[in-house]
């Protein structure tokens, strides 16, 4: 099969020009199964889609963007840094899913009365 490559220009592309190929009614038209068998048959696909999980999207009036981040400077101890890097995905947002998991438990905790745990006060001795 030979390949066909087309080079564009961005004008070409902001310009509204091209028009693509696909036929949108034909996708509009099938279902999660007939895309879901589309995608295995497919000899190029490297999608898995059996390793892949749902996800909600919604209504775009029930989305929130997330909250900002902040760069900071933590230090964590090595073997609790290590075990996050080999955990699948970015370990930073690992470390923050943990973190914001304790700080709704906490939360929580304080809205229904239950104690909250801190750390006594320092004395002068220390």
């Amino acid at each position: 099969m030979k390949e066909k490559i087309t080079r564009v220009t961005l004008e070409d592309i902001r310009s509204g020009k091209l028009k693509g190929e696909t036929d949108w009614e034909r996708v509009r038209a099938m279902t999660d199964e007939d895309i879901e068998r589309a995608i295995a048959e497919d000899p190029d696909s490297d999608f898995d889609l059996a390793g892949s999980e749902l996800v909600f999207v919604g209504k775009v009036s029930e989305w929130t963007p997330p909250p900002r981040k902040a760069a900071i400077s933590i230090r964590l101890d090595e073997d609790v840094l290590a075990f996050f890097k080999t955990e699948k995905g970015p370990y930073q947002t690992h470390i923050n899913a943990v973190l914001r998991s304790y700080m709704k438990a906490s939360k929580a905790r304080r809205g229904k009365g239950g104690p909250v745990r801190r750390r006594p006060p320092k004395t002068a001795a220390e």
